[in-house]
């Protein structure tokens, strides 16, 4: 199996170090899901409104 998505970082921060930090893209993405589903069950509101702009019921936003 081809892994190469592990070769692509997701986020970049050079900051004010010599060396960067840097989080690969799979990783990064997971992180991404998890933080919008924590933000779907914390607040109804919100989760209509992705619902609605995206035209499908309020608890496919929260399924798997």
């Amino acid at each position: 199996m081809d892994k190469s998505y592990y070769r692509y970082i997701g986020k970049l921060d050079r900051g004010k170090s010599k060396n960067a930090n840097y989080h690969l893209l799979p990783y990064h993405c997971l992180d991404v899901v998890a933080t919008a589903k924590a933000l779907l069950e914390a607040n109804e509101k919100f989760t209509t409104d992705v619902s609605e702009l995206l035209g499908i019921p309020p608890a496919r936003c929260l399924s798997r």
